[in-house]
């Protein structure tokens, strides 16, 4: 059986000694579909981690959250920041700081579950989308990834980088609630961990 492929077509018709043609050409865009696959891809993409971009994840966030009011499930939202980044960068120079990104963006991918979804968000922040997880699932995702990150330690020219990470989490226990709303609740929630203390996971409360 002959293989399937994408292609396109341009039909003229011309007069030729009275009578009418029809040509066809017929160009494969195989390569041109691969391409602009990947263009997409890209721009999906967070260059560094190879995680999603802040806007892919703003998107799968508005999916998740329209699937969770349909099957009126639970949805949590858990916001991440590397506690004192500035100091990994001004210590170590930009390029650990860039390795420390790529390696706590290995450590998170590694915690999560398969239906989970995680983003940069830019910076040092992260966002991860926890479906089917109320307040305790998500607090155990976000403990198992604060210990995981905290026992980790990254080497870079013979030299052992430890950081750790505090988190915020906001469940969408209201379905009334919009996706920006729920990403607001999850930063007030990591700016509260960020005030007590630093690596801890602080849940949202109104």
């Amino acid at each position: 059986m002959a293989a399937a492929f994408p292609f396109e077509m341009n039909i003229v018709g011309i007069d030729v000694s009275g009578k009418r043609q029809m040509f066809a050409l017929v160009r494969d865009t195989t390569e041109a579909e691969k391409f602009k696959a990947h263009l997409s891809e890209l721009a999906m993409t967070d260059e560094l981690t190879q995680l999603y971009n802040r806007r892919a994840l703003l998107l799968a966030l508005e999916k998740e959250l329209a699937s969770a009011k349909r099957g009126k499930r639970p949805l949590s939202v858990m916001v991440l920041d590397i506690d004192h980044f500035k100091n990994v960068n001004d210590t170590y120079g930009h390029y650990a700081g860039d390795l420390a990104l790529q390696h706590f963006a290995t450590i998170a991918s590694r915690s999560i579950r398969t239906e989970d979804t995680i983003g940069r968000m830019g910076g040092e922040e992260f966002a991860i989308l926890l479906p089917n997880a109320d307040e305790a699932a998500a607090l155990c995702m976000g403990e198992r990834l604060r210990t995981a990150t905290e026992s980790a330690q990254l080497v870079h020219e013979g030299v052992a980088i430890k950081f750790t990470v505090s988190a915020g989490v906001s469940v969408a226990g209201e379905f009334g609630i919009t996706p920006a709303q729920l990403l607001e609740q999850a930063d007030r929630a990591l700016y509260r961990a960020k005030e007590t203390g630093r690596n801890r996971v602080c849940v949202y409360t109104p």
